[in-house]
């Protein structure tokens, strides 16, 4: 097995760290075989919509701001609660955070290990054996966060040698992560970003923006609003005269900002009742 040198990095397939796995909805319990992505690098949870469709899970409708290297952005998605997680046995389960729904997980199935690559990497032969074999009528259809350490934790490792890929032991079975050497192709410029971040946003009826909030202040005190009533044509001297006397007076004493009263009256005792 070659792997990587750093002249040839443009030849190589980054494996991850999937799984074949059986998940389940509690209210529902119908278990589904399926890959999960273990990624540490993401702050959430999340299934594919087909997933969701095969679990007939409930879930409830919502948006969230997805942040990934290409900056934030507000998507529509659905919570799907108290799902499970099994290795094949059904042994070891886990039960994940509320998970976000996608149509698809950043990952694809080339990166999936498998026991005849395993056993084509010199320091990792004795492990192939503990890979799980491949099955590809199975999506990867999980994506397993940072928010949920219980299945990310590291049982056991086999380290590398160099720039070769790794393996680890997690509760759900062995798996390998890392670079190597598979193919000639060329230089495609493809690269797979998992760092995501995952915010809820309540709903709201109305999204007010500031160009829309300042157009409702013109038609509040625009002149143009007016009708016919008197009392709501523009401003008068005396309330020119007000306004200009404020915007010239107003200043900011410590932390607070003071503006001046134009009162008939040149002196004028009030009261202290802060």
């Amino acid at each position: 097995m070659d792997i990587p040198q750093e002249s040839n990095l443009e030849n190589y397939i980054l494996l991850q760290t999937i799984l074949p796995v059986v998940v389940t909805q509690k209210c529902t319990n119908k278990p589904v075989k399926t890959h999960a992505f273990y990624d540490n690098g993401s702050a959430g949870c999340f299934i594919t919509e087909r997933l969701r469709t095969r679990l007939e899970a409930t879930s409830i409708d919502t948006k969230i701001q997805l942040g990934t290297m290409h900056g934030q952005s507000l998507v529509d998605s659905a919570i799907v609660k108290d799902v499970v997680v099994t290795d094949l046995n059904g042994k070891n389960p886990v039960e994940l955070p509320r998970a976000y729904t996608r149509q698809e997980i950043p990952a694809n199935t080339e990166q999936i290990p498998t026991p005849a690559i395993v056993s084509r990497i010199e320091h990792l032969k004795e492990i192939a054996f503990e890979i799980l074999a491949y099955d590809p009528e199975l999506e990867i259809g999980l994506l397993i966060g940072s928010n949920c350490p219980n299945a990310l934790i590291l049982l056991s490792v086999v380290p590398n040698e160099g720039a070769a890929p790794f393996t680890l032991q997690l509760k759900h079975s062995w798996t390998v992560s890392g670079p190597l050497h598979l193919t000639s192709e060329p230089f495609t410029n493809k690269v797979t970003l998992n760092r995501i971040t995952v915010r809820k946003i309540e709903s709201v009826k109305k999204i007010i923006t500031p160009k829309s909030l300042l157009k409702m202040f013109e038609l509040d005190f625009s002149e143009n609003a007016s009708n016919n009533l008197p009392e709501e044509l523009g401003h008068s001297q005396q309330d020119r005269r007000f306004l200009t006397k404020v915007s010239k007076g107003i200043r900011l004493t410590e932390g607070h900002y003071e503006i001046p009263l134009p009162f008939r009256q040149s002196k004028v005792d009030l009261p202290n009742n802060q």
